[in-house]
């Protein structure tokens, strides 16, 4: 590293800002407010769809992104206009259906449009059942909205999906719904922020991609960067900004992909990691 400024910082959310229990820590929140204080900009850069976000984080004054979706969609706050999108393309939709539907209720299908999360009412009834941490029970239940028939709303709406998310508690199982995904989905990628989750954005999205959307926007290089996460999905972004950080409870890959390793999420390791480059010690 040289002397290179750092004007702006990207956070993933679950397990890197937030605790594990899905809360932010009174000190984290101080380091981010800190911040943007200091004229640092501070996007965040979730897996989760927008409606999704939590307000503690996405309420705090001065933060003005959100890339969301695993950077499917790039939003503008407070207002929460969608800047930028990058869908799922249609016919890659319609095949993903055809692949995952034979399994039944042995799996659970999201579909996020236009920053909302969709998908079963079995799955919002027993998110445990589906591979769901207890600690997440509550928020699956509060930030998804149920349909009818997931298979037959997301072909309706085939044209304007944001990401697909598999839900799968079996690791045979879900290897092998990936294994068909890659081979038949043409203009999709898959990663991951939980074992249980197979993660569907278009090709030309990721959290790489909405930190590149918002850097144009703002006039800020790639030198002048800092990026935290703590999972698979972290990792373009990580790998994109100049100090990529893991936490230490971080997935073997996104380690791996690191400049740095960084205190857990739940011993204030993301809070610790602004405040250094705020103080320049990390720069």
């Amino acid at each position: 590293m040289d002397n290179t400024t750092i004007r702006l910082i990207a956070l993933d959310l679950d397990d890197t800002t937030l605790r594990s229990d899905g809360t932010l820590a009174p000190e984290t929140k101080t380091a981010i407010e800190r911040a943007i204080a200091e004229g640092i900009e501070i996007v965040v850069a979730s897996g989760r769809a927008f409606t999704a976000l939590p307000k503690e984080v996405v309420s705090i004054p001065g933060i003005n992104y959100a890339v969301t979706s695993n950077g499917a969609a790039v939003y503008k706050l407070p207002e929460g206009k969608r800047v930028k999108a990058y869908d799922v393309p249609e016919d890659a939709v319609m095949k993903i259906l055809d692949i995952v539907k034979p399994y039944g209720e042995d799996i659970a299908v999201e579909a996020f449009v236009d920053g909302q999360p969709y998908t079963s009412q079995g799955h919002i009834d027993d998110p445990v059942k589906y591979g769901s941490s207890p600690a997440y029970v509550g928020y699956v239940q509060k930030t998804r909205i149920s349909v009818d028939d997931i298979y037959s709303f997301s072909e309706e709406n085939r044209k304007n999906i944001d990401s697909m998310v598999v839900v799968c508690p079996d690791a045979e199982m879900r290897e092998e719904i990936r294994a068909k995904i890659a081979g038949s989905a043409e203009g999709v990628r898959m990663t991951t922020s939980v074992k249980h989750l197979t993660e569907i954005i278009g090709s030309d999205a990721g959290k790489d991609s909405g930190l590149k959307y918002v850097c144009a926007d703002l006039g800020i290089t790639a030198r002048e960067t800092a990026a935290v996460g703590n999972a698979d999905n972290d990792i373009d972004m990580i790998k994109f900004a100049y100090i990529g950080a893991a936490v230490s409870n971080s997935s073997a890959n996104c380690l791996a992909a690191a400049d740095m390793i960084i205190g857990s999420s739940n011993d204030n390791g993301t809070a610790d990691f602004i405040n250094e480059i705020c103080d320049g010690k990390i720069k």
